[in-house]
């Protein structure tokens, strides 16, 4: 690859990467962040230097790999052969200044869309309370209702009875079985 660097290329590489959903590439992403930062942090350590190809891929997937391999070849990564035929993203440049942007650039988006997802949870959580709020009020102003048809019910029942004390029953009492029929049961004493 070029040394030279193209903001646009640097552009069009993240818009491809972030037009992913979220689910996809959030551990992704975050892995980039740390290879790169651990890369600007110690230059000298040739463990950060070299990825498996393969590895990646795994814990990615094609789809997000290939739009991440865009990024990793922008900020300087080459892809080689192994002496065991494995292939590796090798970071050999010795200026970081390329991947410094790429890295500040790549935080840049990571925040960008953190503030915006921030945004529009605030803006559901607004939306939330003002229906709970509406409904919470409407649930109110029924049990006020309740309450006082309750409360003027009670007050007309009790007029009521003023102008009709209770009385006693006027039910006849109930007698039961049959007293008019005149049998006589012979019982055969022994």
């Amino acid at each position: 690859m070029a040394s030279e660097f193209d903001p646009s290329l640097l552009d069009f590489a993240l818009s491809q990467f972030f037009s992913l959903s979220l689910f996809k590439r959030k551990k992704s992403m975050n892995m980039i962040v740390k290879i790169f930062n651990g890369i600007i942090k110690n230059p000298t350590n040739q463990k950060l230097r070299k990825l498996k190809h393969s590895k990646l891929l795994e814990k990615w997937g094609a789809e997000v790999m290939n739009a991440a391999l865009l990024i990793f070849q922008i900020a300087g990564f080459n892809q080689t052969n192994d002496t065991n035929g494995v292939t590796l993203l090798c970071f050999t440049n010795e200026d970081l200044t390329i991947l410094e942007i790429v890295h500040a650039s790549l935080n840049e988006r990571v925040i960008q869309e953190e503030e915006e997802i921030q945004a529009k949870r605030a803006q559901i959580s607004a939306e939330t309370k003002k229906k709970s709020s509406a409904t919470t009020t409407a649930e109110a102003k029924r049990k006020k209702e309740i309450k006082e048809k309750l409360a003027l019910d009670k007050k007309e029942f009790e007029a009521e009875r003023k102008n009709n004390p209770i009385k006693s029953s006027k039910a006849s009492k109930i007698k039961f079985g049959r007293r008019d029929v005149a049998v006589d049961f012979e019982t055969s004493g022994g």
